[in-house]
């Protein structure tokens, strides 16, 4: 249309006229329009193929499909963006890893490797479908990690919440650092550890939703300082909520489902908040566990209080060889000191639930003998001393006598 002084000129409106010339003109040009608009959508209603987008003041909103966006109110029609991604966009400060639309069909890259604005990371030879990728990334630029698979249908798992690991995950020192994981079994078979932490502080890890597999005879999640963490000089594990609920199954001979190790004299693990469920020892209930595993174990290492102030919950362990939980080792006396436990398993035959070399622990305990022989609840080494103990037990031996004689040695059990 022509226009007067930059002004979009409607029809039967005179632009050029005064203010309250304009004010006296009968405004049916905005009724016209109205009827228009009607007119053409009740066209569209009776005549559909003669409507198009076209008479349309405003074009139809389109619904962008993919991971974090909605189908907007009144959208009409499903249409992918094609779009390229703004990477100066507001990103999600996540590194996540999703399945990929044709996973179930793949062998490998059966996984999205995404930065925080939506850009693929590079993740080729991987050994673990991206996820130590994933972890590295996020240690170098500094973001959180979420790691999204799916649930089982109706006819049983399918792949896309499957990720499996050839060689050990190795998380390097991590500061304020999240991670979580979400409807997911994750495979790992290799050598050493499967999942393998150095330092970490003020951090937040939840896997729920999910299993951990292991198949190896070392650790399937190992808690092991050696280098300092970024902007901290403190080396060790300290201040964090580490939430691994679901279960942690293990197959094979010596490997323990949870493992803590301290570093010597300066690396010390403290004042953690920690969940682990259903630790899996690989051994069937009713029969001998000969698979020597453990489910939770606390390394001792020189020094003062080197495992210290944490509060512990493990509940459905089961079919352990070795001992569900082993709590430090000798001679380090006090090295683990002033932790509180809340502990529940089930035994095998001729095992002991329960060893422990601390000072100061407070132990909650229900341990569930189900009738088997030579079964042993808890068992206090030479070295523990002044831990409260309380709660059901029910095992063959429910306390070795040993645990609670000896000077000095000021074990209550109630």
């Amino acid at each position: 249309m022509d226009t007067q002084d930059g002004q979009e000129a409607w029809p039967g409106v005179d632009h050029a006229a005064p203010s309250s010339a304009f004010e006296s003109q009968p405004k049916t040009p905005i009724i016209d329009l109205s009827c228009i608009i009607m007119s053409r959508i009740i066209l569209s209603l009776y005549s559909p193929n003669v409507a198009t987008d076209e008479d349309f003041p405003m074009k139809r909103r389109d619904f962008v499909a993919g991971f974090g966006t909605a189908c907007a109110i009144g959208a009409t029609t499903v249409k992918a963006s094609t779009a390229p991604i703004d990477s100066t966009a507001g990103g999600t400060g996540f590194v996540t890893i999703r399945p990929r639309r044709d996973a179930d069909s793949r062998t490998e890259y059966r996984f999205h490797v995404l930065d925080p604005f939506g850009n693929e990371i590079d993740q080729t030879g991987t050994k673990s479908q991206g996820l130590q990728e994933a972890i590295y990334y996020c240690a170098e630029h500094g973001y959180g990690l979420s790691v999204i698979g799916g649930a089982n249908t109706s006819n049983g798992e399918p792949w896309h919440m499957n990720l499996t690991a050839s060689e050990t995950i190795e998380v390097p020192p991590m500061r304020f650092w999240t991670w979580t994981m979400r409807g997911l079994t994750v495979n790992g078979r290799m050598a050493g550890d499967f999942i393998h932490f150095d330092s970490l502080v003020n951090s937040h890890i939840e896997w729920t939703g999910l299993q951990l597999v292991y198949m190896g005879n070392q650790a399937a999640v190992h808690f092991h300082p050696r280098n300092t963490p970024p902007t901290d000089p403190t080396l060790g594990i300290g201040v964090n909520y580490i939430n691994i609920p679901n279960s942690i199954a293990i197959y094979g001979e010596g490997a323990r489902c949870v493992r803590f190790t301290p570093a010597d004299l300066q690396g010390p693990i403290f004042g953690n908040k920690m969940i682990f469920g259903e630790l899996n020892g690989g051994a069937n209930d009713t029969k001998l566990g000969t698979k020597n595993t453990v489910g939770l174990e606390v390394s001792s290492a020189l020094g003062t209080a080197m495992f210290a102030s944490n509060q512990i919950d493990a509940f459905a362990a089961h079919g352990f060889g070795g001992e569900s939980f082993r709590i430090g080792s000798e001679p380090h006396v006090d090295s683990v000191k002033g932790n509180f436990w809340r502990l529940q398993s089930t035994t095998v035959p001729n095992q002991t639930i329960l060893r422990s070399f601390e000072t100061g622990g407070i132990y909650d305990i229900y341990f569930e003998n189900s009738g088997l022989e030579g079964t042993v609840g808890v068992r206090l080494e030479s070295i523990a001393n002044n831990n409260r103990i309380r709660g059901y037990n029910n095992c063959t031996t429910p306390i070795d006598v040993a645990g609670i004689e000896g000077e000095n040695r000021n074990n209550v059990f109630t």
